[in-house]
């Protein structure tokens, strides 16, 4: 059996610019895909604060229930797309409170 890459072992942490890297790559894709389906900056100009941080609780309680047996995959949304998910959506709040949007 073949050694998974030394940064993607189970007891390897990742460094901080695999870490960057990867949030890069998941806020591009998700926001891409955003963009396509309502339009440029909906998340920013449309949803409020609390909007986002009810779909980030919503997203890792369903990414929990996937991970727990619970609840089931659908329509390929996994554990990690949910975690994904509600990994952009806590950054979104973020950025609403850091200039001062409700």
């Amino acid at each position: 059996m073949n050694d998974p890459e030394p940064s993607l072992r189970k007891d390897a942490a990742p460094s901080v610019p695999e870490l960057q890297t990867d949030a890069c790559e998941i806020i591009a894709r998700i926001m891409a895909g955003g963009k396509a389906k309502h339009g440029e900056a909906v998340w920013f100009h449309r949803e409020t604060v609390r909007h986002h941080a009810d779909r980030v609780q919503r997203h890792v309680g369903t990414a929990m229930m996937i991970r727990d047996g619970n609840e089931p995959i659908r329509d390929g949304e996994d554990e990690v797309a949910h975690l994904e998910r509600a990994f952009v959506r806590c950054l979104f709040a973020l950025q609403k409170v850091k200039r001062g949007h409700s």
